[in-house]
């Protein structure tokens, strides 16, 4: 082993408590940053394949009541490529084991849809003939522990009906499912419910008639006068103005929590490494300080300035890698929880969380290169020092 080597490994030792404490500050940011980037991404794809492969819509609109006919002129205008009309209402449920009611949103199912389509978590999907199968959003299903075969009933223009639970789902429009009268999720007292066309149409009394579109636009066609066109069509009808998914509620809760998770992957680590850069420069420039008559000494005998400054170079890499492969494990179970979380309030099909490449790039960026920084000083003053140093008492 070579001489500088082994003086490497006693400073090490020497200075454990401040390697220690260094190591911990940069597990804690190079972590933090690659649990959140890594759940940056993995919720950003879920979204992403998600809204791709049940055909999220574009653009939405709600009316009091417009004639089926009206689809028709929906689907010629410039820029749409699917149209889709639907019964919506929201009624008063009366749920088992529940004192108080829940609000219910019932949706029009037609198996022939070709937007929003539902993902299929359980059971299976309601029956045309049957008049009472529902299909259940997996939140209110959770919460209430419905299952296929279970029962609730619901009030419907004065009239109490019973349904039965066929399937449970959910559909990219309610990924995160939020009641239209409360700021935040009750999935006890709010649930998504699709039913067939038909029956919802009979018992809402809207026969041939809709009150909610869903349309998607052609590829590269602008939303403004898509939009445009569709408000003057449907105003004579009680509509209040179209809406795209960027003022979609479920959308804007996930753009907003996947903006959240990037901004923390920047500003949490952002400390933690601040923190560690700024005692790692203290550290190296009052090392440097002490070894003076050390480093003098080693040049008067024949180590170059180059040889010295690798050294101390080796001392900041080491405390570096001891904090950095740590932190990779420990950005695993961050992620993991991460997704336990994301899974308990958005509905996806599933979140992948796996440790990103472009996030365990960063991280090895963020922990080397401050840390080369900081220590920047001290090798400066390592190339500074002259042999007769030594000589100095």
């Amino acid at each position: 082993m070579k001489v500088l080597d082994r003086k490497l490994l006693r400073d090490l030792w020497a200075f454990r408590a401040q390697v220690l404490t260094l190591a911990t500050l940069v597990i804690c940011g190079v972590a933090v940053l690659v649990a959140s980037w890594s759940a940056y991404i993995s919720l950003q794809k879920a979204q992403v394949i998600y809204y791709a492969q049940n055909r999220f819509a574009d653009v939405f609109a709600e009316v009091v009541r417009a004639p089926s006919d009206i689809l028709e002129r929906i689907r010629k205008i410039p820029g749409v490529e699917l149209a889709e009309g639907r019964v919506v209402e929201d009624v008063l449920l009366d749920v088992p084991q529940q004192v108080e009611p829940a609000l219910g949103r019932f949706i029009s199912y037609d198996p022939q849809s070709l937007l929003n389509l539902i993902h299929l978590k359980k059971g299976r999907f309601p029956e045309g003939g049957s008049a009472n199968e529902v299909l259940v959003h997996e939140s209110f299903a959770k919460a209430h522990n419905l299952n296929p075969g279970d029962h609730f009933k619901a009030l419907f223009k004065g009239k109490i009906t019973r349904f039965v639970v066929v399937g449970v789902g959910i559909s990219p429009e309610y990924v995160y499912a939020i009641s239209p009268i409360a700021p935040l999720p009750d999935d006890r007292h709010f649930g998504v419910i699709w039913l067939n066309h038909a029956v919802l149409s009979r018992l809402n009394q809207m026969e041939g008639a809709f009150n909610s579109f869903v349309i998607r636009r052609e590829s590269g066609a602008s939303l403004g006068p898509l939009k445009a066109s569709l408000d003057r069509l449907l105003k004579p009808f009680g509509s209040m103005g179209s809406y795209d998914r960027s003022r979609q509620i479920s959308n804007m809760f996930v753009e907003d929590e996947i903006r959240q998770q990037r901004s923390m992957s920047a500003v949490v680590p952002g400390i933690f490494i601040s923190i560690a850069t700024f005692i790692m420069h203290i550290v190296m420039v009052r090392l440097v300080s002490l070894h003076r008559g050390q480093i003098a000494t080693l040049k008067s005998v024949g180590y170059s300035s180059f040889h010295l400054a690798i050294y101390y170079w080796k001392l900041v890499s080491v405390i570096l890698v001891i904090g950095l492969l740590p932190s990779f494990v420990l950005a695993y179970g961050i992620g993991q929880w991460y997704s336990g979380l994301y899974a308990e309030y958005f509905r996806f099909p599933q979140i992948d969380f796996s440790l990103s490449l472009q996030a365990v790039l960063l991280g090895l960026i963020a922990g080397f290169v401050p840390g080369w920084m900081a220590s920047l000083t001290a090798l400066l003053t390592v190339f500074r020092l002259a042999p007769a140093e030594a000589m100095r008492p």
